[in-house]
C-alpha cells in the first residue's frame, strides 16, 4: 500500500482546457463543468485550480460555430489514469474541443513568482513628486528685507 507521500510523488499536475458548445444554457454549462469535476475525482484526481467557463468568440469556426464557452481546470492525478480520462472526455458530446497538458513544476514556480511580483500590494510608486518646503516669512521680516533691497 502506497503512503500519502508516495501518492503525491506519483501524481502529476495537469491542465485541462476545454471548449463547451454555445448551444447550451448557463445552467447546462455548469452541469457539464460539474460532470468534468466528477470525472476527475472518479479517476483519483484532485482539483487544484479552476477558471469558470465564459463565452468567447472563436478565431475560426469549430463544428460550424463561431462561439463557445472556454474554461480550464488544473488538477493532479496518477498518470496511469489519464488515458482512460481522455477517452471519457472524447465521448462527451458537449465538449467541442479539449486540450490536456502536463504542468511542469518549474513552470508552476515561475508563474507563482511572476504573480507575486505583479501583486498590487508589492507595486511601489516609481516616481513621487517632491513637495517643496515653503518658508513662511513674517510681514515684519518681509518689510525689513524689502527695505534692504530697495536701499531705504
Amino acid at each position: 500500500m502506497a503512503t500519502l507521500v508516495e501518492k503525491e510523488i506519483e501524481s502529476k499536475l495537469y491542465e485541462l482546457s476545454y471548449l463547451i458548445s454555445p448551444d447550451l444554457s448557463l445552467e447546462e454549462v455548469e452541469g457539464v463543468l460539474k460532470n468534468i469535476k466528477q470525472l476527475i475525482e472518479k479517476h483519483g484526481g484532485q482539483t487544484n485550480q479552476e477558471h469558470a467557463p465564459f463565452r468567447r468568440t472563436l478565431a475560426y469556426p469549430i463544428h460550424k460555430k463561431r462561439e463557445g464557452f472556454f474554461g480550464y481546470i488544473r488538477f493532479s492525478t496518477d498518470p496511469s489514469q489519464i488515458k482512460e480520462f481522455k477517452k471519457t472526455l472524447q465521448l462527451s458530446g458537449n465538449l467541442m474541443r479539449f486540450l490536456l497538458v502536463t504542468i511542469d513544476q518549474n513552470q508552476l514556480k515561475d508563474e507563482q513568482r511572476q504573480a507575486h511580483r505583479l501583486a498590487p500590494e508589492s507595486v511601489k510608486k516609481l516616481y513621487r513628486p517632491r513637495k517643496e518646503k515653503q518658508q513662511e516669512i513674517k510681514s515684519e521680516e518681509f518689510e525689513k528685507k524689502l527695505g534692504e533691497i530697495l536701499g531705504e
